[in-house]
């Protein structure tokens, strides 16, 4: 495991992150959206 987190370059992790940020974000929107479009079937919570 410490090997292949030794051979990952410092860019390869800048890349990545707004990469991951963007997914995550994604996902909460569609479900506020689908929250907001569907009450009844998305309940509260």
């Amino acid at each position: 495991m410490s090997n292949s987190l030794a051979r990952t370059s410092p860019k390869a992790a800048w890349w990545t992150l707004p990469l991951v940020r963007l997914m995550v974000g994604a996902v909460f929107l569609s479900e506020g959206l689908q929250k907001f479009l569907y009450p009844a079937l998305r309940g509260p919570g």
